[in-house]
């Protein structure tokens, strides 16, 4: 098994994909900021999300399960 096919079936075994429909101008300004704090958009988004589920006093902590 190739590198690439490797890391497509672990993805594939570990992780959830999800689909998110913005704006383009969301887009651009959502990278802007990724490029500013030097992180990728999944990780941006992931974290906002984690930090979310904190501030909304739902189970966990934000260094739970963050794989960043």
């Amino acid at each position: 098994m190739d590198r690439t096919a490797y890391k497509n079936r672990h993805i594939k075994e570990h992780y959830d994909r999800i689909n998110l429909v913005i704006p383009k101008v969301e887009k651009d300004r959502i990278k802007k900021i990724c490029t500013e704090i030097g992180a990728s958009i999944n990780e941006y988004l992931y974290m906002l999300i984690r930090l979310g589920i904190v501030l909304e006093g739902r189970n966990g902590s934000i260094g739970d399960s963050v794989p960043y």
